[in-house]
């Protein structure tokens, strides 16, 4: 449920994935460091994410992709980040997700990504916490089992 966190000090990009926007201003804080020069944000361009929307115009110091998984799960997004990192020749990547998340999160981006995978999550509400963590033990197992692969 608190799964230990990693410090990255230099990435190719920071991705952060969909699912709660409580992800994104630590993508930001990772920027702002100067982690990578790259930010990845699942599902930015969706309405209803305003601060996410206003990243994917443009106009920042850092590149920032937005993108919407297909299919629409954490594996879909390690695909599509995956298949970025090799067309662009990079090589280590930072996963922002919740805290619930990070365990299966980095999982999945290490089961696609020819890398380094570090993983960061972020805070959220008591009450995201608790649904998320529940939500996310039944994923957890299936990744563990039927869901092996990329």
């Amino acid at each position: 449920m608190f799964p230990p966190q990693d410090h990255p000090r230099h990435a190719d990009v920071v991705v952060v994935l969909s699912g709660s926007k409580d992800r994104l201003p630590e993508g930001l804080e990772l920027m702002r460091r100067g982690v990578a020069p790259v930010l990845v944000i699942s599902d930015g361009a969706v309405p209803g994410w305003p601060a996410a929307n206003r990243l994917c115009r443009g106009g920042q110091k850092f590149s920032v992709i937005c993108f919407h998984p297909s299919p629409y799960s954490t594996r879909g997004e390690a695909h599509f980040v995956a298949a970025l990192m090799k067309r662009r020749g990079w090589k280590r990547v930072v996963v922002v997700t919740s805290r619930y998340h990070v365990i299966r999160a980095r999982m999945d981006f290490r089961r696609c990504v020819d890398g380094d995978v570090k993983g960061i999550g972020a805070s959220t509400s008591l009450g995201q916490w608790i649904a998320g963590a529940i939500q996310e033990w039944p994923k957890f197992a299936y990744a563990l089992t039927l869901g092996r692969g990329c």
